[in-house]
C-alpha cells in the first residue's frame, strides 16, 4: 500500500545545538527532524529485514534545496540513521522524531558558499510510502550560519 503523494512531510530539521562545523576538516554532526504521515485513513507499514521507508540526504548549499535543485556549489552525503527508525510504521495523522549523524567536508573555498544545510526524504527499498518528487513535502532546510566556522581553528 502507498501513502498518499501529499501524505508525508518533513519538518523541524536541525544540527545538534553544540554543532561546530570547521572548515577544512571531517566533521561528524548529529542531526534531527519530523517525519509527519498527514493522511487520516492510511498508515506507513513497518518494514523489515534490507527494506526501508526512508533514504535520507543531507545536503549542505549555496542556496535552498528544491524539488528542481541544481545548485553548483553543494555537498550531498548519506548519514547514519538507525534501522528501526527507517523501517518504522507511522500511525494516520501522527508525526515521528528521526536522529541520526553525518560526516561533512566543507572545502576552505566554498565556505561561505554553504549558506543552507537541508534534509531530503525519499522513499527506501521496498518502501510503503510513494513521494512526489516535484512537492517541496519531502524536503526541510535551514540556515548554516550558526554551525559553519568558516575562519578555522585558531593557532595556539
Amino acid at each position: 500500500m502507498y501513502v498518499s503523494a501529499l501524505g508525508i512531510s518533513t519538518g523541524m530539521f536541525r544540527l545538534a545545538p553544540t554543532t561546530s562545523i570547521v572548515r577544512g576538516y571531517n566533521q561528524t554532526f548529529a542531526f534531527g527532524f519530523s517525519i509527519t504521515d498527514h493522511d487520516e485513513m492510511i498508515d506507513v507499514d513497518l518494514v523489515n529485514g534490507e527494506h526501508k521507508n526512508f533514504l535520507v540526504t543531507i545536503v549542505f548549499s549555496s542556496s535552498e534545496v528544491t524539488a528542481t535543485f541544481e545548485a553548483m556549489d553543494s555537498v550531498s552525503i548519506t548519514p547514519t540513521i538507525s534501522d528501526d527508525q527507517m523501517q518504522q510504521r507511522i500511525a494516520p495523522n501522527t508525526t515521528v522524531e528521526l536522529s541520526g549523524q553525518g560526516t561533512v567536508l566543507v572545502p576552505r573555498r566554498l565556505c561561505t558558499q554553504y549558506q543552507y544545510v537541508c534534509v531530503v526524504l525519499h522513499p527506501g527499498p521496498g518502501s510503503t510510502i510513494k513521494i512526489r518528487e516535484d512537492s517541496q513535502d519531502h524536503i526541510n532546510c535551514i540556515q548554516t550560519s550558526a554551525y559553519i566556522n568558516c575562519a578555522g581553528k585558531k593557532r595556539l
